[in-house]
């Protein structure tokens, strides 16, 4: 009776719990997941794979080695660093669009009119450089960054103009994905003269002689930057390279490195942006309208994101974007880059190998790490982690990276001696792991068993 009912409870344990941690997991604001030794009849098997797949999470993997099994191409997490395909990179979006429509639930978001004032004071620095564009042309950013299907606004009105603010950010995360992000700041004439009017101003600026700029004109640009090469984006991003919508009077002087149109003697485009006001304002209220995980559920608020791989492996002239940066140096072989991270923590892996041109063969990693720690040219980066755009870690913007001595000089033997073991022993899991190789038939655990 006393093995029934503690089968039972296993039965329970392995169906619920995922579930329960999974609802958890959306509302906490970081990774809660993590084994659970002391549960013995999950040391040494897994939960049953007819569980819901809704209710799957990924474990944090701080003391082996293991590929991310929602991921079809090379991702290798340790607690000593990842093995990431150079050529994946994530399309985000982060959108703050605001019409007249939206004013009153806007403000509200703040905790006081003292720092909604603060924030329109920081905002009107990013406006004083903006477009003028129509409603389609907002419309469309999202779709044709992240190709994220979202259906027309019914506030929308296609007569009305807004003033746009564009942000290009290169940077890798945390668990050093390289990200190309586009944040994006809208608004409508008429919700910027009603917000200053609630706040108390009377004076509101005027920015109906700033340039048209059409959607055609946009979309081309971000077309251009989505043809960049596999090497010239991850040098982008170990650059934390960002790029902030602009423009300029053709008798003063041009700050604009891409331009993006020419009309009635004024050229807009993007320069080379250190500070990252723009940026720091839309995430700001985006981190305040989010609960944990969960994604904010105003209409004024945007966020998306795409997964892709790159197929360009050197591009051509006529469709160079980015401002020259100094090009990574790969090792000898041509297959990889070895990179450091500025602030290293526990919680995240400390170092990455990115590679470039090579297989995916387990086999070959770890000589390949051993060879790159000891000869390969030393990077440094940061790791941004979503809701930490502090200024410690921003002012790195625009940074070129350099080559600053050999990974001999700089590498704790210990480590990479630790990260390389950890290799193999993925390898040799990955041998023996039932369901991986023919000769290797899949295992059921009873409860299958029971349920056939």
């Amino acid at each position: 009776l006393l093995l029934i009912v503690d089968y039972i409870f296993d039965w329970a344990r392995d169906v619920y719990r995922p579930a329960i941690l999974g609802e958890l997991d959306v509302l906490a604001t970081g990774d809660i997941t993590a084994p659970d030794p002391d549960v013995f009849s999950t040391m040494s098997r897994r939960i049953s794979s007819w569980v819901n797949a809704s209710t799957d999470i990924q474990a944090t993997q701080a003391s082996s080695c293991g590929e991310s099994p929602d991921l079809n191409y090379l991702n290798i997490v340790c607690q000593e660093g990842v093995i990431r395909d150079a050529s994946v990179i994530e399309s985000r979006y982060l959108g703050l669009q605001i019409t007249e429509n939206d004013v009153d639930t806007f403000l509200l978001s703040f905790p006081s009119a003292k720092e909604a004032n603060v924030w329109l004071s920081d905002t009107l620095k990013c406006l004083s450089g903006s477009w003028r564009v129509n409603a389609e042309t907002i419309d469309t950013l999202e779709n044709f960054w992240t190709m994220e299907p979202r259906p027309t606004r019914e506030n929308f009105r296609r007569d009305e103009v807004f003033y746009l603010n564009i942000a290009i950010h290169m940077f890798v995360s945390e668990m050093w994905e390289p990200i190309r992000q586009l944040t994006c700041f809208s608004i409508t004439e008429s919700a910027l003269r009603i917000i200053f009017y609630r706040l108390g101003h009377v004076d509101v600026p005027d920015f109906t002689q700033h340039p048209q700029v059409g959607k055609n004109a946009i979309e081309t640009l971000l077309g251009r930057i989505m043809k960049q090469s596999i090497m010239e984006n991850l040098t982008a991003v170990v650059s934390m390279l960002c790029m902030t919508s602009s423009f300029h009077r053709k008798s003063s002087r041009s700050q604009c490195k891409v331009i993006v149109t020419r009309s009635s003697g004024v050229e807009a485009g993007f320069r080379v942006e250190k500070s990252s006001q723009l940026i720091r304002s839309v995430v700001s209220v985006y981190e305040s309208h989010k609960i944990g995980q969960r994604e904010p559920q105003d209409d004024y608020l945007r966020f998306s994101r795409l997964q892709c791989q790159q197929f360009i492996q050197q591009r051509e002239a006529e469709i160079a974007i980015w401002p020259h940066l100094p090009p990574l140096g790969l090792d000898q072989k041509k297959k990889g880059v070895l990179v450091d991270g500025w602030y290293q923590s526990e919680e995240y892996p400390k170092h990455c190998l990115y590679i470039v041109n090579g297989s995916d063969d387990l086999g070959d990693l770890p000589d390949l790490l051993d060879r790159m720690s000891r000869d390969a040219p030393y990077f440094k980066t940061i790791q941004l982690r979503s809701g930490q755009w502090n200024e410690d870690k921003l002012c790195h913007m625009n940074s070129p990276v350099k080559p600053k001595g050999k990974w001999s000089s700089k590498r704790d033997s210990r480590s990479f001696a630790r990260w390389i073991q950890l290799l193999e022993t993925e390898q040799t899991q990955r041998n023996h792991r039932p369901g991986d190789r023919p000769s290797s038939p899949m295992v059921l655990s009873s409860d299958e068993e029971i349920g056939i």
